[in-house]
């Protein structure tokens, strides 16, 4: 969490050109998948822990999966 504040931070003082730009735009981009990701299968997960009924076991894997 230090290491992407930090990157964070220099990223923001200088504006990154070229190479630089390209790089932070990937960055960002995948951590917001990994957020998007995350959060679709932390849903899946609860619902099959709560073992609730076959049905609601398993509504959200589908986009679980496409997430993923």
């Amino acid at each position: 969490v230090l290491n992407i504040e930090s990157i964070l931070r220099r990223s923001l003082i200088s504006k990154p050109q070229g190479r630089e730009q390209l790089m932070m735009l990937l960055f960002k981009d995948g951590l917001v998948y990994f957020i998007i990701a995350f959060l679709s299968n932390l849903l899946v997960t609860v619902f099959i822990m709560l073992n609730l009924n076959a049905i609601m076991s398993v509504i959200f894997n589908v986009p679980a999966a496409i997430f993923s």
